[in-house]
């Protein structure tokens, strides 16, 4: 093989054109890794977008679902029912808990997408304060119905209360002789 400044004697224009053709190869070639790694971190980005979307709209629809459960006024007929609907609304609100960890890693990742200069930063901050006004619902919801099955709970207390005692004096009232005696003796002891 001839080396470069022999073939150069030979044909100067040719290596010339040659070196500008390869020069110009490596330029596009540049451009184009430069593209490709542009469209990559598009690609991440919206993916992104789309995971964060998904995970706003299972979050959103969890939500809606227990604000029916959290919304409901069934206070039971007497204490026994209550404690029963008192003891599954416990069970709900640990399932709230689990619930409330998505939430936070959700926001998280709102947080992180619209720092990090996501093209959709917008749309993410719009859902996620639609997603946080849904939050705030749910808590709200929720503080109202432990206050009303407190409350629940006070009043059944006091029926069950009041009927133990008005059966107690209708016993007494039963106890007490229709009779009013026949002597003195018998009279004294009704009196007690």
């Amino acid at each position: 093989l001839k080396s470069r400044a022999q073939v150069k004697e030979l044909v100067p224009e040719a290596l010339e054109s040659v070196e500008r053709k390869s020069s110009a190869l490596t330029d596009k070639f540049k451009d184009l890794v430069g593209l490709c790694q542009q469209k990559r971190s598009a690609l991440e980005a919206q993916g992104d977008f789309f995971d964060y979307m998904d995970e706003s709209e299972y979050l959103e629809q969890w939500i809606n679902d227990k604000l029916q459960v959290a919304a409901m006024e069934e206070y039971g007929d007497d204490f026994e029912h209550l404690k029963l609907i008192q003891g599954r609304w416990e069970d709900f609100k640990s399932g709230i808990a689990t619930g409330e960890k998505r939430y936070a890693d959700c926001d998280e990742k709102a947080r992180r997408l619209v720092s990090g200069h996501n093209p959709m930063a917008e749309e993410i901050v719009q859902e996620q304060q639609r997603l946080a006004t849904d939050w705030k619902l749910l808590s709200g919801y929720l503080e109202a119905r432990d206050h009303k099955l407190t409350a629940a709970e006070e009043i059944h207390k006091f029926n069950q209360n009041w009927s133990d005692l008005m059966d107690r004096i209708d016993e007494k009232a039963a106890a007490i002789p229709t009779e009013l005696g026949k002597d003195t003796n018998a009279l004294q002891r009704y009196e007690k």
